[in-house]
């Protein structure tokens, strides 16, 4: 009933010509209702157009976080798409520069053999002859021979005969010293094969006269000296440093110095202490340098090789092990 008033109550108010008619106190009355059910109206249209309404007590709604949230979503996946794609960028381009960086420094080389590292197991170890047109390369001790193929060409160095082949090396290193304070006198370079052989054979016959066979004399003087055609003093490859001072070369600034910078101007030290076993050498001679050429040397100093190491290593290089 009360909804049968309000539509009667609501038609009188929008004609005026009936509002007119009646009592100025029902119309307000009238007026009153209206406005009531003017503003429920708006209150049921908001509720609706944010909550959803209320249907057979079934919840009909409007989520609009959900809208939010799809939207949030949709963003989230370009913005994921889009890092992805930057990534696969950064990738392929280090990728192509770690190629181009291969490319230019070629395969990387062969390991150095078990072997080559192990090798000075026996005294004075047996090397395999070196490359024939590799003269700076070539190895004599008590059991290998210098090649019959080696050449001799000599020049002088302050009055001592040295090979060709490091003669410009060497004044270059003296003088490098020089500016340093540092004096480098070489005292000794090639020696004759009928010098270094006589040598062995008094050193031996000094070892009978002691009371050695012949035959332990000899392997006891291969220690520390060895004859004509096993003897590098007949290449012209080592030279000798001398000591002004006395005393251990090994203490003395010229030592100090060569062992910092030979390698810059292809020296090495030909018998050092930690490699007497592989030189057959007992006793150390920190004086004595051989000349390998600049980029041997410095192999042989980063591979921590002594001259018959190194020629090993050359040799299972070239074969291809």
């Amino acid at each position: 009933m009360w909804k049968r008033y309000t539509i009667f109550l609501n038609r009188l108010c929008r004609n005026p010509e009936r509002r007119d008619l009646m009592p100025r106190r029902k119309r307000e009355k009238a007026k009153s209702a209206f406005d009531s059910e003017k503003r429920r109206s708006e209150a049921a249209a908001f509720f609706i157009s944010v909550k959803g309404i209320d249907r057979g007590n079934k919840a009909v709604r409007v989520d609009y976080s959900a809208k939010e949230k799809k939207g949030s979503t949709k963003k989230l996946r370009v913005l994921m798409a889009v890092l992805a794609v930057v990534m696969v960028g950064v990738i392929s381009a280090g990728g192509y520069l770690i190629y181009q960086e291969f490319l230019k420094l070629g395969p990387p080389s062969q390991p150095v053999s078990a072997s080559a590292a192990s090798s000075g197991e026996d005294s004075g170890s047996s090397v395999p002859p070196v490359d024939p047109n590799d003269r700076l390369l070539v190895v004599g001790n008590s059991k290998t021979s210098l090649p019959d193929t080696f050449a001799l060409d000599l020049q002088e160095y302050e009055g001592i005969p040295v090979d060709s082949q490091l003669l410009i090396q060497l004044k270059s290193m003296v003088r490098a010293a020089a500016a340093e304070n540092v004096t480098l006198q070489v005292e000794q370079g090639y020696v004759a094969e009928e010098a270094l052989q006589k040598n062995f054979d008094d050193t031996v016959s000094r070892l009978v006269s002691e009371g050695r066979s012949k035959a332990k004399a000899e392997a006891e003087a291969l220690k520390t000296t060895l004859p004509a055609g096993k003897n590098e003093w007949s290449t012209g490859l080592l030279i000798r440093f001398a000591n002004p001072g006395g005393g251990d070369f090994s203490n003395s600034d010229a030592y100090k110095w060569l062992s910092d910078h030979s390698v810059d101007y292809g020296f090495v030290i030909r018998y050092p202490e930690n490699k007497t076993e592989v030189t057959g050498i007992e006793t150390a001679q920190p004086q004595v340098f051989r000349f390998v050429g600049v980029e041997n040397a410095k192999k042989m100093r980063a591979l921590a090789f002594c001259v018959e190491e190194y020629a090993d290593y050359i040799q299972e290089q070239k074969a291809g092990y």
